[in-house]
């Protein structure tokens, strides 16, 4: 009796690890493009947490053409810093980045916004969008030299702070292909800072200052 008490205790088990089993293997059935499809319409935290649901979504997070970094999400601003890092080292650098966005409250560092905007513009994001409550440094970062900003569309950059905006100037015509650009407190230094922008089609600036000495009317010249 006892043992066939211990089977009929073990069958409510087996079932669930059967259900388990067939719901990971309709999840594996699914077509990768259609699996990537999915995870973009989730922030990044909750796209690595899917790499739990089956064997092929371990690493499907990896490859997702849009990245979504949120703090609000996480109680400690050092674990979302570090989420970032590892999510940007882990990520498989042959894959397509079309978008990325990055929302942090509190004092945000240079070190891991370089590290956002390297990683961006290394591999051609055609999307950046990037909101602090405020950066330490007080400046956005200096775009690197060998990367490319061709494919860069939309430039979206909001702080709660004014911020100095170091690439704009002579070094925005690099940025062959921006059509769309929203500043919110930027500290502008130059008094033609849009000239570069061959393609420019829709620019906001919202809460803009000029800091220059000489300088106070701001000139802008875009078809």
């Amino acid at each position: 009796m006892a043992t066939k008490r211990k089977v009929r205790e073990q069958e409510p088990v087996n079932i669930e690890n059967k259900k388990k089993a067939k719901m990971e293997d309709r999840l594996s059935d699914l077509p990768e493009c259609l699996q990537l499809h999915i995870l973009t319409s989730l922030d990044a935290k909750h796209a690595v947490q899917t790499s739990v649901l089956s064997r092929t979504w371990v690493s499907a997070h990896t490859r997702i053409p849009v990245l979504e970094f949120n703090s609000y999400s996480f109680k400690k601003l050092l674990v979302f810093d570090k989420f970032v890092c590892d999510v940007l080292r882990h990520r498989d650098h042959s894959a397509k980045l079309e978008r990325l966005t990055f929302n942090r409250s509190g004092s945000c560092s240079a070190k891991i916004l370089n590290s956002v905007f390297d990683y961006a513009f290394s591999l051609g994001v055609e999307q950046l969008s990037v909101n602090l409550q405020q950066s330490r440094n007080k400046t956005w970062p200096v775009f690197p030299v060998i990367a490319s900003f061709e494919s860069l569309k939309s430039l979206t950059l909001e702080s709660q702070s004014h911020m100095i905006c170091p690439y704009l100037g002579p070094i925005s015509r690099s940025f062959k292909s921006l059509t769309t650009m929203h500043l919110q407190h930027a500290l502008i230094k130059d008094p033609d800072p849009f000239s570069g922008f061959p393609m420019l089609e829709s620019l906001t600036l919202e809460d803009c200052h000029l800091c220059m000495e000489s300088e106070k009317t701001l000139r802008i010249h875009a078809l």
